[in-house]
C-alpha cells in the first residue's frame, strides 16, 4: 500500500510547480496583472485546471469497499453464500467449513494467500458456479429470504464471464477492475495510478483527470507563448536572454517539455475515451482473464458507438446502463466493436451512432 505521504506529496509537489511557473511568467510579464479580458480569461484557465487537479485528488477514483456485505457480491452464487452464517450458527460454537461444494467455492471465502503474484489472477467462472448452485433439497442449506430485485441483479451476469478474484482484498473483482499495489485497494474501471496525483485513476475520477489535461495543455500553451513574447518583445538574440531573464528562460524550457508530455497524454486519453477503453486494458489486454482470448484489432467488448462511449465516460448517470445501487457501472462483456475503424463502402464513416 502507498504511503499515506504520497496522497499529500504529491499534490504539493504539483501545486507548488504550477505555483512557481505562474509566478515566474507574472514577475516578467507585469501587464499579465493588469485587468483585461485577455488576461482575465487567462488567469481563469490557470485556476480551471488547478480546480480540475484538486477535484482529481479529492475524488474517490472507485475504490471497492473492503468488507463488502453478502447480499451484493458479484457471483451468480451469492445467495448460496449468504447461507454460510446461518450454517456456522446452527452448528454451534464450533465454526467448520462446508463440504458439499468446497472446491468450487473455497476460493471465494477460506483461502488466505500470501501476496506472491499479482492480485487477480485467480478466476471463477460464474457458469461453473451455477451449475453448483443446482443442489438437491437434501444437500442445501433450509432456504432463507431471496434478496431484493435490485440486488439480484447485481448477482447476474449474461456474459458468463469469469471473474478475477483478488487475494489480498479476499473479493470478487467485477469486469474492468484491478487490484492496485500502491493503493492496497481495487478500484473499479481501473485506468493507471498516477503518481503526480498520488491517487488511482478510475472510474470515479477519470473524467476529472481528463479535464484536468485538456485545461493545463490550454495553459500550458498559453503562457508558453507569453514567456515567448517577453523574449521577442525587444527583437533580442537568444545569447542575450540567458542574461537578462535566465529563471524565465528556465521556466520555459520547463513548460516546453510539459507542453510536450501533456498533449501526448491528451491524445492518448482522447483515444481511450472514444474506444471505451483503459490505459490498463491497452497495456495488459493478453494477461486479463477475460480480454486475453479476444484479438485488440476488433476493438473493446464494451465500447459502443463514439457517441455513447463519450456519454459514458463523461456523464455515466444519464445513460441507459447498468448501474449499483451506489451509483458505479455494471460492465457486460458484448460483441467486440470498434467504434474508431473506418469502414470504407465509397467513403470512411466513425460509428458515431
Amino acid at each position: 500500500m502507498s504511503a499515506p505521504s504520497e496522497r499529500v506529496l504529491a499534490p504539493l509537489a504539483v501545486l507548488g510547480l504550477h505555483l512557481l511557473l505562474l509566478s515566474n511568467v507574472a514577475l516578467h510579464r507585469p501587464d499579465l496583472l493588469t485587468p483585461t479580458k485577455r488576461t482575465v480569461l487567462e488567469w481563469l484557465l490557470a485556476l480551471g485546471a488547478i480546480l480540475a487537479y484538486v477535484r482529481t485528488v479529492c475524488c474517490d477514483p472507485g475504490f471497492l469497499a473492503s468488507k463488502p456485505r453478502a447480499p451484493r457480491c458479484a457471483s451468480a452464487a451469492a445467495p448460496l453464500l449468504c447461507l454460510w452464517p446461518w450454517r456456522n450458527r446452527a452448528l454451534g460454537s464450533e465454526v467448520r467449513r462446508p463440504t458439499y461444494m468446497d472446491t468450487e467455492l473455497q476460493p471465494i471465502g477460506w483461502q488466505l494467500e500470501e501476496e506472491v503474484e499479482d492480485p487477480g489472477e485467480e478466476i471463477i467462472s460464474l457458469e461453473e458456479l451455477s451449475k453448483d448452485s443446482n443442489l438437491s433439497p437434501s444437500d442445501a442449506a433450509p432456504p432463507t429470504a431471496p434478496p431484493p430485485p435490485s440486488q439480484l441483479a447485481q448477482f447476474q451476469s449474461k456474459s458468463r464471464a469469469k471473474l478475477r478474484f483478488c487475494k489480498v482484498c479476499q473479493m470478487h473483482q467485477p469486469l474492468r477492475t484491478k487490484h492496485c499495489r500502491d493503493c492496497g485497494r481495487c478500484v473499479r474501471t481501473h485506468d493507471h495510478h498516477c503518481p503526480w496525483v498520488g491517487t488511482c485513476v478510475g472510474e470515479g475520477n477519470r473524467v476529472y483527470f481528463f479535464w484536468f489535461l485538456v485545461l493545463q495543455w490550454c495553459e500550458l500553451l498559453v503562457f508558453t507563448v507569453e514567456s515567448c513574447a517577453f523574449f521577442a518583445h525587444d527583437g533580442l538574440a537568444p545569447p542575450s536572454w540567458l542574461r537578462r531573464a535566465p529563471l524565465l528562460l528556465l521556466g520555459t524550457l520547463v513548460k516546453c517539455m510539459l507542453l510536450v508530455m501533456v498533449t501526448c497524454l491528451v491524445c492518448f486519453h482522447s483515444y481511450l475515451a472514444l474506444a471505451n477503453i483503459t490505459t490498463w486494458e491497452s497495456i495488459s489486454w493478453y494477461n486479463i482473464s477475460y480480454l486475453k482470448s479476444l484479438s485488440p484489432e476488433d476493438g473493446s467488448p464494451f465500447s459502443q458507438s463514439i457517441r455513447m462511449n463519450l456519454a459514458i465516460y463523461c456523464c455515466s448517470d444519464c445513460c441507459k446502463v447498468f448501474q449499483t445501487e451506489d451509483g458505479w457501472l455494471l460492465w457486460e462483456l458484448g460483441e467486440q466493436h470498434n467504434s474508431l475503424e473506418c469502414q470504407c463502402c465509397g467513403s470512411c464513416a466513425f460509428d458515431v451512432e
